[in-house]
């Protein structure tokens, strides 16, 4: 039988084995989804064409192609492509390098709370998070903004040390209160951390707590200023971006539907964390407890991270944000920090049979994790959409005389593209919509249509019952005979003989 020193080295052994090999799986997954250079699809052609088109200046103005990111990221994007180009690796490359700190650095953050085989777990959720290894080759903020919240957490540790120093207090106040402009989710985990600041002078008063603590939400407060003028007020105001989002609200102004509303919102934080199906259950489950533990044992930094998904959902119930998938990336750290904080409280109440049953569970999870992420992603790489494909064999089809007509949707892909070495000079008709008349039949196109070859390409939109793409493509069906066609995800080109 086995000495308890050699079942503890065992066991040390086993998670930094688990550790290592979540790490390379993590790693590893991200870099091959980032190298599989799949087509930029309709947002981050539209965000290239801002960043490559406009000046510094210009890029604190409301963005076109109803696109919305953070002044810090959009710099950051400006200054890297204007060495590296605008290829779709160098977009992208931003994304990936935010997404491969944000592990390591989540590392950092759960070794000091977490410990054995919590510890692992909370890592082998991070690197396997399927919604972060999409984001990091996607050329947009949301991967950024996971790694900001990373580093705000690990920041906001020494502010809840009563022995703190004011240098490092203030240092990292600072820190803190700048984040944002590179995220504009960096401000629901700021007041995450005010709350945690708040509750941590509650639960134990020092001298001078309060005015300490007054001073660094005035800081936060005199620093939010600018960024919301110059980063998140273009954004804001953006009354397309706000009508895609209001299914996504809290229905405040229908309560009825608030209970169907909060159940699917439950699935979704659960799916976000652990993964679909069934699963989904355990994870809300483990999050509930997690959030019950937290409170009990007055752990401050999961407090701040709770925090963080609390202010969020009230700016929900605002109709300022909305609570869905992407968007709620930032929140990852703190959902996995909540579930393995649950599942180990939940744990040490458990007689040891139970608890074993328990722990092949959760080992059964992890590994169901494991196994999705690698179907997921390893061959062929999920794609969003398509336009560079239709818009090759628009190229392979091409002849002179040739005309080509874009959607809203479909030109920002379109304009990219073209701009791109070795594609022909198109000419492309831009933003080409057509006007209902009656019985919702296409009457009349946004520009003429001459008699001739023409191809239309079109972005379809799953938000939109009636898309832009629905009329258009009926006027050209109506006036002219279709020779050849391209479907790919999302996007389609058609070859239309117009008499």
């Amino acid at each position: 039988m086995a000495s308890p020193s050699t079942e503890s080295t065992l066991t040390h052994k086993g998670t930094i084995a688990v550790l290592l090999a979540a790490f390379a799986a993590g790693i590893f997954l991200r870099i091959w989804y980032y190298a599989g250079d799949v087509s930029l699809f309709f947002d981050e052609c539209a965000l290239a064409i801002n960043v490559q088109h406009r000046s510094y200046a210009a890029l604190s103005q409301q963005l076109s192609y109803d696109q919305a990111a953070p002044l810090g990221f959009l710099y950051i994007l400006k200054a890297l492509t204007g060495v590296l180009g605008f290829s779709g690796h160098a977009l992208r490359l931003v994304p990936l390098i935010c997404g491969l700190f944000a592990i390591g650095l989540f590392y950092l953050l759960t070794r000091q709370i977490l410990s054995g085989w919590a510890l692992v777990a909370a890592n082998v959720l991070m690197c396997l998070n399927q919604t972060a290894i999409s984001y990091c080759a996607q050329t947009k903020q949301y991967s950024l903004e996971l790694m900001v919240a990373v580093i705000m957490l690990l920041l906001s540790r020494p502010l809840f040390d009563p022995d703190c120093r004011p240098k490092v207090f203030w240092i990292n106040a600072v820190v803190l209160g700048l984040l944002p402009w590179f995220s504009f989710t960096a401000v629901f985990v700021l007041a995450g951390i005010s709350l945690a600041l708040v509750l941590g002078e509650i639960w134990n008063p020092r001298e001078g707590g309060w005015r300490r603590i007054a001073e660094a939400l005035l800081l936060f407060g005199v620093l939010f200023v600018p960024i919301y003028f110059f980063s998140m007020r273009p954004g804001m105001g953006n009354s397309v971006l706000r009508t895609m989002w209001t299914l996504q609200y809290f229905p405040i102004h229908d309560l009825s539907e608030a209970p169907r509303w909060l159940i699917r919102k439950v699935h979704e934080v659960s799916a976000l964390t652990l993964t679909k199906g069934l699963w989904s259950i355990a994870a809300a489950i483990g999050i509930a407890f997690g959030l019950v533990a937290t409170i009990l044992r007055r752990n401050l930094l999961i407090v701040a991270a709770a925090g963080g998904a609390l202010a969020c959902f009230g700016a929900t119930v605002l109709q300022r944000y909305p609570f869905t998938d992407r968007f709620l990336l930032f929140l990852v750290p703190a959902f996995i920090l909540l579930l393995t904080t649950g599942y180990q409280w939940l744990s040490e109440m458990l007689p040891g049979n139970i608890r074993l049953g328990s722990d092949l569970i959760a080992c059964a999870a992890l590994l169901w994790c494991f196994v999705a992420a690698l179907r997921t992603y390893i061959v062929p790489p999920p794609l969003l959409d398509e336009p560079l494909k239709a818009l090759q064999f628009v190229r392979a089809h091409w002849q002179a005389g040739d005309r080509m007509y874009a959607t809203p949707h479909a030109s920002p892909c379109v304009i990219y593209y073209e701009s791109r070495p070795g594609w022909p000079d198109w000419h492309p008709v831009l933003n080409v919509v057509a006007v209902d008349g009656a019985e919702h039949a296409p009457s009349t196109l946004s520009v003429p249509v001459l008699p001739g070859r023409d191809w239309l390409v079109v972005s379809r939109s799953d938000w939109e019952k009636r898309g832009e793409s629905v009329p258009v493509t009926e006027y050209f069906d109506g006036r002219g005979t279709p020779l050849a066609r391209k479907d790919e995800n999302w996007t389609t080109v058609t070859l239309f003989q117009m008499h």
